[in-house]
């Protein structure tokens, strides 16, 4: 078993590999945003950061969790799920991930500590700079995003 998640260049961000089973979905609109998948190498939680309208880009946060962890998801209210998600994110390594509409996972990034997530963002963006180079992604507001992200991990 693995703590950190497999993830494939060009999949969908809930099925980030072609061996990645959709377990559970939390939420969604249009296609899932937060939810539980399953592979090989163990269980993860996921969850679109920002982005998760029809942004050309969003980001997404995942981490490895336990059975039991994955039971207490699925009882949780709104506000409960809230918390937990945030303790799940802040408490373990998790992978950080650009998927760009239309093409899927970008770049990625290990968040070995949630207070590096600053720097692991800029690592982030970095990479996704030099993807751009090698592949036309339009209407991509780097600053948007950031302005976004940043108020998501405020509001946390």
């Amino acid at each position: 078993m693995s703590d950190v998640i497999e993830i494939e260049r060009g999949h969908l961000p809930w099925r980030p590999t072609s061996s990645s089973e959709l377990v559970s979905v939390l939420h969604r609109y249009n296609h899932p945003l937060m939810g539980v998948i399953r592979q090989p190498s163990g269980t993860h939680f996921f969850e679109c950061a920002t982005g998760c309208d029809d942004s050309p880009v969003s980001v997404w946060s995942y981490c490895h969790i336990t059975e039991h962890e994955l039971g207490v998801l699925e009882t949780l209210d709104v506000a409960g799920l809230q918390a937990f998600v945030f303790e799940l994110l802040r408490s373990r390594a998790c992978v950080i991930a650009l998927a760009v509409k239309d093409e899927g996972i970008a770049v990625t990034e290990l968040v070995e500590d949630f207070s590096s997530i600053s720097q692991s963002i800029r690592e982030l963006f970095s990479r996704f700079a030099l993807y751009r180079e090698r592949v036309s992604v339009a209407d991509f507001d780097e600053s948007a995003v950031g302005r976004d992200l940043a108020r998501v991990l405020a509001s946390s």
